[in-house]
């Protein structure tokens, strides 16, 4: 059984490598299934016990929501685990069985074993071998807990990262924030992906979006599965995150084949002073990694 980790920061194409993967027969991914949405207070199973107590209350209501759950983030965890089909009562089901087998959610590894149930489970629904989930940036402490796991991180020009949460969903960072956010991530994943016996590659979103088959062909190798054009027309499957969105950004440009419609968009959807703000920050990575400054002749792709 492997176990796939996908991570790029927000809006750099993290959701659309975790769908394409999700339609490999193999794999079962889940969305944004973080950690840190069930950090518990110093009595771990005290607080276990509270999240169940409200996932009762709310799964006792003949119309079920999950907007209904007391605590917001528990609200928003259970609103992403249905985007991997698992609806509230059996979340309820898997975080019992957990506690009953004397796990809590206080530590690290507590809250990802939960996560693991909850991947598991949507990997024996639909029949799977392998299982993944798009996380935030905790390689070392996963790599920790499951030493023979695949990292995926998506690589986005910063500039088109900026753009994109400029005009969707409601990010309020600046363009400097993002500049520093991805530096931060872009280089955090470098460190740990030098670091030996650690599987971890780099998945360039232009080249991906230019010529998919290739790069799917090579992510496959990586991550030692057997090639399935499905991943080429995934937007034609059955996946869980159509039928049960639940809000996604993505949802939509997710259901529909890769193209490169997105590159380069910070061409005309930033101001001068939004680009020369990105690359004041992230100029010398840009650079290092092939983009290019807008002042130069020629950006990547």
């Amino acid at each position: 059984m492997k176990r796939i980790f996908v991570r790029g920061i927000s809006r750099s194409g993290g959701t659309l490598m975790a769908t394409v993967l999700d339609a490999h027969p193999q794999v079962a991914m889940c969305y944004e299934l973080y950690h840190h949405l069930l950090a518990a207070s110093e009595d771990s199973q005290e607080q276990a016990q509270t999240l169940i107590e409200q996932l009762r209350a709310a799964t006792k209501r003949r119309m079920f929501k999950s907007a209904r759950i007391e605590d917001p983030d528990l609200r928003t965890f259970a609103a992403r685990a249905e985007r991997a089909g698992i609806q509230p009562p059996t979340l309820l089901r898997l975080l019992e069985e957990h506690v009953g087998q004397g796990c809590g959610l206080s530590s690290f590894q507590d809250r990802m074993l939960f996560i693991e149930r909850i991947a598991k489970e949507k990997m024996q629904r639909e029949a799977k071998e392998h299982w993944g989930v798009k996380i935030p940036g905790t390689y070392d402490q996963l790599q920790a807990m499951f030493d023979d796991a695949y990292f995926l991180f998506m690589l986005r020009d910063a500039r088109d990262v900026a753009s994109s949460q400029k005009l969707v969903g409601n990010f309020n960072k600046s363009p400097e924030e993002v500049a520093h956010s991805w530096q931060r991530d872009v280089l955090k994943f470098q460190k740990f992906a030098s670091q030996p016996f650690v599987r971890a590659r780099l998945v360039r979103y232009e080249q991906l979006a230019a010529d998919p088959e290739p790069e799917l062909r090579e992510i496959t190798e990586f991550l030692e599965l057997t090639w399935d054009n499905r991943l080429l027309h995934f937007y034609e499957e059955d996946l869980s995150l159509y039928r049960n969105p639940k809000g996604h950004l993505s949802a939509d440009q997710v259901n529909r084949p890769i193209n490169t419609g997105s590159i380069g968009r910070w061409r005309r959807d930033l101001t001068s002073e939004e680009v020369k703000a990105v690359e004041a920050t992230a100029g010398p990575l840009l650079q290092q990694l092939g983009y290019g400054l807008s002042t130069e002749a020629r950006a990547y792709l």
